[in-house]
């Protein structure tokens, strides 16, 4: 999961500087914004999936649901 956290962090961090970049802003305000809202934007989605998994809710989407074995659930069963 952390793996995913920096990846998607970074990604994100990308996003947005190259959004502020072309807004005008200089470099240094840019980085600033960038590092902060990226790291808030991802640590508010983790802990929203964090809290679901707790739960049994897990995301289809993701890819993070555990296996079932039942091929019409969309998970690969044994053979």
């Amino acid at each position: 999961m952390i793996k995913r956290f920096v990846v998607v962090t970074a990604l994100v961090f990308a996003v947005l500087m190259v959004a502020e970049l072309l807004k005008g802003h200089d470099i240094e305000a840019s980085v600033t914004f960038s590092a902060l809202w990226s790291v808030i934007a991802c640590a508010i989605f983790t802990g929203a999936r964090i809290y679901r998994a707790r739960k049994g809710q897990y995301c289809a989407l993701c890819g993070d649901a555990p296996s079932t074995g039942d091929p019409r659930r969309g998970s690969e069963g044994p053979g």
